[in-house]
């Protein structure tokens, strides 16, 4: 009995053009290594792997778990290490790029990934996407976030007693929050300075509006 593809009748809205995968040395030995696995056993793993993808200090298996893996799909620590590392590459990728499970299906295919386990990552990806998507949005990259701003501008004399220069500058206080309370922090911007972190948030902005 042939076994069916999930998601064969959905249509990709954005371009599969470039290759969403770096085709290191690395990722093809791994890749060739997830075709030796069994097919009930990838699904598995490839469910712990997207359920923790989004937790920084957590891994997807504890160090007992690895060890007990390592006898269940026949590899050592090294190829396991590889296995677990790529397959939640390949997630991430998949999430950064918001991809549809036909998007996924192309790029797993330039891959080297057989038809068999590339049926694993893609039923396990059309089950988990939405949920991997929110949280991975919701995730907070660093341990402090930005509560509030104020500033003030600042006019500074030249150091020459002839020429009186107004040098203007704006100075910014942020207030930082973090696990064990808030932190303010200082820092003066002159025009240039300030137009080019202007420009860094702009670019920011569309990064962001790119993901949303």
């Amino acid at each position: 009995m042939a076994t069916e593809e999930p998601g064969t009748g959905e249509t990709g809205t954005s371009s599969t053009a470039e290759p969403l995968f770096k085709l290191t040395k690395r990722f093809q030995a791994s890749i060739a290594l997830i075709n030796t696995l069994d097919n009930t056993k990838l699904h598995a793993v490839l469910t712990r792997i997207i359920q923790k993808l989004h937790l920084r200090d957590e891994d997807a298996f504890t160090g007992e778990e690895q060890t007990q893996l390592t006898g269940v799909l026949g590899l050592d620590e090294r190829q396991l290490d590889t296995v677990l590392d790529v397959s939640a590459y390949i997630f991430e990728q998949a999430a950064y790029i918001q991809a549809t499970t036909v998007q996924l299906k192309i790029h797993l295919e330039r891959a080297g990934l057989s038809k068999e386990k590339n049926i694993a990552f893609l039923r396990v990806w059309e089950s988990a996407r939405p949920t991997l998507i929110e949280n991975l949005k919701n995730r907070t990259i660093v341990p402090r976030t930005l509560k509030d701003v104020s500033w003030q501008l600042h006019l500074q004399l030249s150091q020459s007693s002839l020429a009186r220069v107004k040098t203007p500058s704006a100075i910014f206080q942020l207030e930082v929050a973090h696990e064990s309370g808030t932190e303010k922090v200082r820092m003066e911007l002159d025009h240039d300075d300030l137009f080019a972190f202007y420009d860094r948030l702009n670019v920011i902005q569309k990064q962001l509006d790119d993901l949303s």
